[in-house]
């Protein structure tokens, strides 16, 4: 127990420096914000392995699905990673993208000692897992299964106790694509859309390197990297491979002991087969038809993204959305022939969102829809959490805005214009539902189409033919409209095309699709009689029209056919009713194509000939050892195809099918329905849940005679009663029927744990100028604790930390506590600082100086709030009572009769911060961020009327002063993680008293060198002191005043991490950083510099005493101008820690070198 003791605390003082540290300049704390516009009553079911928290009404049924979803996922989940699932997740449920954008989960906040100096930082392993409802019940369980799939990947690969956890953040440093893409590969295996949006990016014209696309997109470049490792060696090795990485602590060796490969001859041979594969199918799939080409969008390359293309009915202007740093456009491009040569215009329509480096894009909006005259064009966007529709009159020149009330709908996923302009059908989530509504834009007034748990998505409005009304996607298991699932059944199927009747408003459907493989999107009208849609059941999203006939029972059905077999997936299309064409958009390469051409129809309607797929067996789910897929036509009238015998339903042959473990249904038996058996992966997963019965979804059964396009849906009420032509929904108990929601109350658990050196300033800037004798006192080299405590839902937390110097010189301890669950943020600080000192007393010039220790104590109470405007955006608040006293050791007589001071300051503080910054890299940032601020300081009682601090300083029994300042740095990225950093800063203070700007030298240096050449006048009498940094080439307080200006500028180059491919296991090498740097500045007394405030003299009296006969004033030639300071340095992790070593020079070509510690300025 003593051995095991002693390694945990060894390892603890390695990662004491493991992890990252960081210094701030005047420790200004920036940060970005999440806004709470709306409260959260909590709620939560109590599930075996499971807590499931929720909220309103809407959500219980969404929890209790994502109670019984994510128990049935555990078993495949831990098969396939090899690990053990821990005994109890959270899991917090949202039900709109919107509210999910609310929560504080994830959330760093200010904490200073976190963000400035992490190093030394055990963070524990999360047991948290946040999803949100989109819209789709498939996409809930996708985030639900991804989120589990992490949770174990972090067990194995940082381990579940605490000595794990800290042995593995000191070894392991994998670059994220390799944790990432293993995640995603293991609950999606490679998707349609993973192939082709790698084929577009390792088969463009040049030389492609894996390290480049693993640095812009890490995820699908991890996936590709597991997928390759999956089909060239085996599932097997996979698994191999993460043990072995774990073990070895390197991904390199584990690839030369799996499969006798470095890593980057490995990545190198995995582009190369790739591109082999994508050239041999570029031969034989169907080529673009490039006489349809209409234009060509170039794909952006500076790290925006263009989405939701949409051609206009006219076939001559295009819609699109372009995304960059939270910040969209709505871009209309239209053709104009300018003498005789068609040009391209563009207009911008729309702006919106926020600048922030770090977030993501909407996944929604803004929502984009011509009208079928293509004249109009309407846009659904979000303004400052308000709904807008914005329609574009092309006609008439103007644009029409019209808002939607609040409260109407959680979240608006799609919509389209119907036959009047003036009306909308629209799909939203509401009440934890996805439904259709049509919407009236003037009035706002709204009908609503489907109310239902089934997700309905994907509306079009259909007119001018023999049908008229609403195509759309939905997961019922029925074509009836609001059929309620039975008590156990998970509304999670598959998407299916219907057509709902606006003429005759029946409740009956037409279904168009019976989806058995792969998904359904996008489906359009094509023509005035038929429709069609986007499928990718072969592996490549192909277009597929749907034809009717009539059944056996003289009803209308529908089978589809494929009519295009591309080697890319078509991205969007739509059918433009005015000129009977359809538009393809399909990216090949570097560009968007937008195709506009007729439409084929096969027979009976038409000449053309329906496509025979060729199946891509690399995408998973395509062809596997269950399924066979033919390459003829499909015809869904005729029920499902040949079932190949079925393995062992936990028997995971690769990573390739483990995304359908997850979609396994029990087999039942047709011809007798009153004695069905559930299948085996029901029965394992029943014992694996104590439960009696297996917890499946209800499972429609047809007669064993009845012939292939005959099959008729059941309908069941809300009871689960049968249908009266006998047919019956075979169901079993779910325990999950019976739980009960229990109200969540706060309990709080470790977040961080945080063992290191440090000689940093902790939360105080200011020092007090008196108690130090008028000089400032760089803290020491210490040993400090910090502990973080969080509530569940991350709106609380305590935090507390204490600092010991490593030479006992003083004292610093703290408590802090946090409240953001309010959109208003509030907290309360109790921070105590103690430094010892010997002070040097005269009481007699006549008489030489003394010697008595002491120590100096600051003891600040302070309450702090900041408003978020949005999340890069805020002002904060803080205001607090601040004691400092002056304590003389009573050691002998002369100190047992000086007296102890003490002072009483009231202090407020008020900033505007904005932080619109990413950080990619350890001291590399990429965007801008600034803050201005204004202190006001108001002295309620001192009684230090006896000491100062060599006579500049005058007596104030009370009064006040304030200070503001502004701080500002902006990172430019050059190439790669290579940037130039500049930074502006500068503070005037002025009152009855002051602080004294203390300039020169770094931030956090070892052994700084303090100057006395430049004394400050009798002008000023100074309150408090502060560093300003960093002037490299100059020792601390070669310029100082009240005022004070400062320009850095830094070329920062990893070197290492730049100039090669391959991961670098060495954080020393990895992080091994080269800068360049300019530093600008000065200080002086006073607002503007001037002569006169430039000036400083030395006094010299005589004879000394109080009455001298003879006072001169000899001036000080010390260097007191602008400041200039250049020169080069190193950056890297050692130990742990983040050194700086520079090497500088100053105006007068003094040289100086400095060695620190943390990052940035």
């Amino acid at each position: 127990m003593k051995k095991g003791l002693l390694y945990t605390v060894l390892m603890l003082a390695v990662v004491a420096g493991s992890l990252q540290t960081r210094a701030q300049a005047n420790i200004e704390v920036f940060g970005q914000n999440r806004i709470q516009y709306r409260r959260f009553d909590w709620k939560f079911y109590d599930a075996e392995h499971f807590k499931i928290f929720h909220y309103d009404r809407s959500g219980r049924e969404l929890a209790r699905y994502v109670a019984e979803q994510a128990e049935q996922d555990i078993a495949a989940i831990e098969r396939r990673l090899g690990g053990l699932f821990p005994e109890r997740i959270n899991i917090i449920l949202f039900n709109a993208y919107d509210e999910f954008q609310q929560s504080n989960i994830g959330l760093n906040g200010d904490l200073q000692l976190q963000n400035d100096n992490p190093a030394g930082t055990v963070n524990i392993v999360g047991d948290k897992l946040v999803i949100y409802f989109t819209g789709k019940h498939a996409d809930l369980k996708r985030q639900l299964r991804q989120g589990m799939a992490k949770v174990v990947m972090e067990r194995l690969m940082f381990g579940e106790n605490f000595r794990e956890m800290v042995r593995n953040a000191v070894l392991l440093n994998l670059p994220p694509w390799v944790t990432e893409g293993y995640v995603d590969f293991v609950v999606d295996g490679w998707t349609t859309n993973d192939d082709n949006d790698w084929k577009n990016l390792v088969m463009p014209e040049g030389k492609v390197r894996f390290d480049v696309i693993a640095n812009k997109n890490p995820r699908l470049a991890g996936k590709a990297f597991w997928k390759y490792i999956s089909v060239k060696y085996g599932d097997n090795n996979v698994k191999n491979l993460l043990y072995l990485t774990q073990l070895k602590s390197s991904l390199s060796k584990a690839l030369e002991l799996t499969i006798n490969q470095k890593l980057q001859p490995a990545c190198d041979s995995l582009v190369s087969f790739y591109q082999q594969r994508y050239a041999f199918e570029e031969q034989i799939f169907e080529p673009l038809d490039t006489n349809a080409a209409l234009i060509r969008i170039p794909v952006p390359n500076d790290e925006s993204r263009i989405r939701d293309i949409m051609v206009s009915p006219r076939g001559g202007d295009v819609a699109y959305v372009e995304w960059k740093f939270g910040e969209y456009k709505v871009i209309l491009e239209k053709t104009r022939i300018i003498e005789g040569v068609p040009k391209r215009e563009k207009t911008v329509l729309l702006t919106g969102g926020v600048k922030n480096h770090r977030e993501n894009d909407d996944p929604d909006y803004p929502l984009l829809s011509w009208n079928n005259t293509g004249f109009k064009l309407g846009v659904i966007f979000k303004n400052r959490n308000r709904l807008r529709i914005r329609v574009y009159n092309s006609v008439k020149a103007k644009m029409e805005d019209f808002r939607i009330p609040p409260n109407r709908f959680d979240r608006i996923t799609g919509f389209t214009f119907m036959e009047d302009d003036d009306k909308l059908l629209i799909s939203a989530i509401r009440k934890g539902q996805s439904d259709l509504f049509d919407y009236r834009l003037k009035g706002g007034r709204m009908t609503q189409i489907t109310d239902d748990a089934w997700d309905d998505v994907a509306p079009v409005f259909v007119s001018g033919g023999s049908r008229k009304g609403v195509l759309f996607l939905s997961n019922r298991p029925e074509p009836y409209l609001n059929i309620k699932p039975l008590p156990n059944e998970l509304p999670a199927g598959p998407m299916n095309a219907f057509f709902y009747n606006a003429t005759t408003g029946s409740y009956d459907l037409l279904q168009l699709t019976r989806n058995q493989k792969g998904s359904i999107e996008q489906p359009v009208a094509y023509g005035s009689d038929h429709f069609a849609y986007l499928s990718d059941q072969n592996g490549v999203r192909n277009r597929f029209v749907i034809l009717f006939a009539r059944s056996a029972k003289n009803q209308d059905s529908a089978y589809s056919v494929p009519m295009t077999n591309f080697s890319r997936s078509i991205l969007y299309q739509q059918y433009n009713p005015a000129s009977g064409k359809i538009a393809d958009v399909v990216q090949t390469r570097d560009n968007y194509d937008i195709f506009f051409r007729n439409i084929d129809l096969p027979a009976p309607d038409g000449a053309a000939k329906p496509k025979k797929l060729l199946p891509l067996s690399f995408v998973d789910g395509v062809i596997n050892y269950k399924t066979a897929v033919s390459a003829a036509p499909i015809n869904f009238m005729e029920g499902k195809g040949k079932e190949i015998k079925e393995k062992d339903p936990f028997d995971i042959q690769s990573g390739n099918s483990f995304q359908n473990e997850f979609s396994r249904r029990s087999k039942l038996n047709p011809a007798d329905s009153a004695a069905v058996e559930p299948g085996p992966e029901s029965n394992a997963l029943a014992d694996m849940l104590d439960l009696k019965q297996p917890a499946d979804t209800a499972v429609k059964i047809s007669r064993s005679g009845d012939k292939a396009g005959a099959e008729e849906p059941v309908v069941t009420s809300s009871s689960g009663a049968t249908a009266s032509d006998n047919k019956r929904i075979v169901y079993v108990d779910s325990t999950f029927i019976d739980m009960r929601s229990e109200k969540y109350r706060l309990s709080f658990k470790p977040d961080f744990f945080s063992a290191r050196v440090d000689n940093g300033v902790v939360f105080n800037r200011y020092q007090p100028y008196n108690n130090s004798g008028g000089q400032f006192t760089n803290p020491s080299l210490a040993g400090m604790l910090t502990a973080s405590l969080n509530d569940k839902m991350e709106d609380y937390r305590f935090t507390g930390g204490i600092r010991i110097p490593v030479n006992f010189s003083g004292l610093t301890y703290y408590l802090q506590f946090e409240n953001f669950r309010r959109r208003v943020d509030w907290g309360i600080l109790l921070l105590r600082q103690e430094n010892k000192y010997n002070y040097s007393f005269m009481i007699d010039p006549n008489q030489p100086a003394f010697i008595e220790p002491g120590k100096s104590t600051t003891t600040i109470l302070q309450g702090s709030a900041s408003y978020p405007l949005d999340k890069v955006k805020s002002f904060r608040m803080h205001f607090g009572l601040r004691q400092d006293r002056m304590v003389v050791k009573a050691q002998d007589a002369i100190g047992l009769a000086l007296p102890n001071t003490q002072d009483y300051w009231a202090l407020s503080r008020f900033e505007f911060v904005y932080d619109d910054t990413r950080n990619p890299a350890m001291n590399i940032w990429n965007g801008l961020r600034y803050k201005l601020f204004a202190d006001y300081m108001y002295k309620i009682y001192s009684d230090n009327e006896f000491y100062n601090a060599g006579g500049s300083t005058q007596f104030y029994k009370n009064g006040g002063f304030f200070n503001v300042g502004f701080d500002i740095r902006y990172y430019h990225k050059i190439y790669k993680n290579f940037i130039a950093a500049v930074r502006a800063s500068g503070a005037h203070s002025a009152g009855n008293q002051k602080i004294m700007y203390v300039m020169g030298g770094i931030d956090n240096a070892f052994s700084p060198k303090y100057s006395n050449a430049l004394q400050p006048s009798d002008k000023n009498s100074y309150a408090f002191q502060a560093l300003a940094t960093s002037l490299r080439g100059y020792d601390q307080n070669a310029r100082n005043g009240n005022t004070y200006g400062l320009i850095n500028a830094e070329l920062r180059f990893p070197i290492l991490n730049t100039l090669m491919r391959r991961p670098i296991r060495s954080t020393l090498l990895d992080n091994l950083q080269a800068v360049a740097f300019v530093d600008m500045g000065s200080a002086w007394e006073g607002l503007i510099p001037n002569a006169n405030d430039a000036n400083r003299h030395y006094t010299v009296n005589w004879p000394g005493g109080n009455q001298p006969t003879v006072t001169l004033q000899l001036p000080n030639y010390a260097d007191r101008g602008i400041a200039i300071g250049y020169g080069a340095g190193l950056r890297t992790m050692l130990f742990g820690y983040f050194v700086r070593a520079d090497a500088a020079w100053n105006i007068r070509r003094e040289f100086t070198w400095y060695i620190g510690l943390g990052t940035d300025f």
